[in-house]
């Protein structure tokens, strides 16, 4: 997450502008939406566009008898995920958007859905590959058509 702020204030810099549009697939989903709600993203963020995103965790990581960190951030119950969960979800005054596919099988559709976003469920997408979130036009077409958003006073 601090790395994505760090990229963020760079961009800034760099253009002048003052604030950005956020677009991150799957596990990036987890360090952006940090970002955005923990480290003051969502006053930097216009559009926040997530593909496949994890938002409620995945349950079979909350089982891992493995010590490490990046399981027991995508346990669906452990404090990671409900506290990005905890209202509210989906700070700030930016426009919010959940883009899944009902043939994902890594991030079940019920984990993408984010109160207060924007969800848009795509027919037969997966989360990657060809016909995956990344390469299919109909995820191209959303992700386009909502950056295309006016940005919020």
């Amino acid at each position: 997450a601090k790395i994505v702020e760090s990229v963020v204030k760079q961009v800034l810099t760099k253009t002048g502008a003052s604030r950005v549009d956020l677009v991150a697939h799957s596990m990036g989903t987890l360090s952006t939406r940090y970002f955005m709600k923990n480290l003051g993203g969502h006053k930097l963020v216009d559009t926040y566009v997530t593909l496949g995103g994890m938002h409620h965790g995945l349950t079979s990581p909350c089982f891992s008898p493995l010590d490490v960190c990046v399981w027991k951030e995508l346990c669906a119950t452990g404090p990671f995920i409900t506290q990005l969960n905890k209202a509210p979800a989906t700070p700030g005054k930016g426009t919010w958007v959940s883009i899944h596919g009902t043939a994902d099988k890594t991030v079940p559709n019920t984990s993408s859905t984010l109160v207060g976003a924007e969800n848009i469920q795509l027919k037969g997408v997966a989360h990657s590959g060809a016909q995956g979130l990344l390469e299919h036009m109909d995820a191209y077409k959303h992700v386009k058509r909502v950056l295309q958003y006016p940005p919020w006073k």
